[in-house]
């Protein structure tokens, strides 16, 4: 899961999308290498008014990072921004799909809270794979709602 692409949303976005993107790519990507350095993403956030964000800039460049080469690709980025706007257009019904999910109310998602939405929308059980996958993510605490919104944005 992690590390490995999955340009699903890119795949299908029309030309046009694909050229919008170009374009805010190509913006940020300053010295025209082709990659979106820590820097270059840092430069382009304070031009854009976002304020005080060291800290989750690291981590969100390495959220955004998926092949961990220290640079953000046009493919890497693309992806994100696509699903970002997907998650964006569908926010009310995310929030709504997680009061449910989280059945004793402690405003996070337990692996077993996971598992029986599964099971009840007739899916397949978490693997093995993606039970560890989620306990890292997570320090094996139950996901919060952040943590929720992160693992449909990045993985």
């Amino acid at each position: 899961m992690v590390g490995k692409r999955r340009n699903f949303f890119l795949e299908k976005a029309s030309a046009s999308i694909k050229g919008d993107l170009r374009y805010l790519f190509d913006a940020i990507d300053t010295n025209r290498n082709a990659e979106i350095s820590p820097g270059e993403l840092a430069m382009h956030l304070r031009q854009a008014g976002v304020g005080q964000f060291e800290g989750d800039l690291a981590y969100l460049f390495k959220c955004m990072d998926v092949d961990g080469s220290g640079s953000i690709d046009f493919e890497e980025f693309g992806e994100l921004m696509l699903r970002h706007r997907c998650l964006i257009s569908k926010y009310t019904e995310f929030v709504t799909y997680f009061l449910p999910i989280d059945a004793n109310q402690d405003d996070c998602i337990s692996i077993d809270e996971i598992k029986v939405v599964m099971s009840s929308v007739g899916e397949a059980s978490l693997s093995v794979d993606e039970i560890a996958f989620l306990q890292v993510r997570t320090s094996g605490h139950p996901m919060t709602w952040n943590q929720f919104i992160e693992v449909l944005l990045v993985t």
